[in-house]
């Protein structure tokens, strides 16, 4: 919206912001319920797309607020939410992990490649990949009228490559995953490769069918040679969406490691 992006609180520059800057959880949580105020407010004062959900939904009910902050927010990468905490104690759990500094890790579907950046500034061999495949559903007309935002450009070295080719050349010790496309089950090939020690997923279990979860059910699931261990530390101090829309309270993201046996 034009009114927010001259107060500041657009989601693309809040997106922005947060690429340029590590904040504790507890303050990015007040900050970004602060702003999901105000895009809700001026979405349905002044949005079109607002007015066709209220359509359907009397005061912008559940099923229009969490479209509207979804959209807009999910196309420039709010999905999960770094928090300064969060990356300390990832860092040094990948540190402990790789055999050597150097180890190769592999950051897949990355987006805008927040999380290789900042575990980059710890001093981690991180290479972010993504083939940008997802932007293709946001041109679909029917899709692209309902859903009118700006997408913040992806940095030159978040490789415009698919993951399955990423793996195949860089032959990484760990691989990160950041909210998996739902429906699909990239972790068949995570544990295809030989040079694949560990694979760690982040993001919301796909338990059932909702398209808006990570993967497929057998994804989170245990997987023989592999040990399954939830990260519940990192969870402590981890954020994402779902923690700022009040209506998915109960709903959140996980962080689960798969190690080989």
């Amino acid at each position: 919206m034009y009114f927010l992006s001259i107060l500041g609180l657009s989601v693309e520059r809040f997106a922005s912001v947060l690429y340029k800057k590590l904040l504790p959880a507890k303050k990015l949580q007040a900050r970004l319920r602060r702003y999901y105020r105000y895009w809700v407010l001026f979405e349905f004062l002044f949005d079109k797309t607002t007015k066709e959900v209220r359509k359907k939904d009397t005061f912008m009910t559940t099923p229009g607020r969490y479209n509207i902050f979804h959209g807009k927010a999910s196309a420039n990468f709010l999905f999960q939410l770094w928090t300064k905490e969060f990356i300390e104690m990832f860092s040094h759990y990948l540190l402990a992990s790789v055999t050597d500094k150097n180890a190769c890790i592999l950051d897949v579907g990355a987006g805008n490649g927040a999380l290789t950046h900042w575990l980059r500034k710890k001093g981690m061999n991180v290479i972010a990949v993504d083939n940008k495949s997802w932007l293709k559903r946001l041109e679909r007309p029917e899709i692209a009228h309902r859903l009118k935002f700006n997408i913040l450009p992806f940095p030159d070295w978040v490789l415009d490559m698919d993951f399955k080719k990423a793996i195949d050349i860089y032959q990484p010790e760990i691989i990160i995953s950041s909210w998996m496309p739902s429906q699909d089950d990239w972790s068949y090939d995570f544990r295809a490769c030989p040079s694949v020690k560990e694979y760690i997923l982040i993001g919301e279990p796909a338990v059932d069918n909702y398209l808006d979860k990570c993967g497929e059910k057998e994804t989170w699931q245990e997987h023989r040679g592999w040990t399954r261990t939830n990260l519940k530390d990192l969870d402590e101090v981890s954020l994402s969406w779902l923690d700022v829309i009040p209506e998915c309270k109960g709903r959140k993201s996980i962080i689960v490691s798969y190690k080989r046996t």
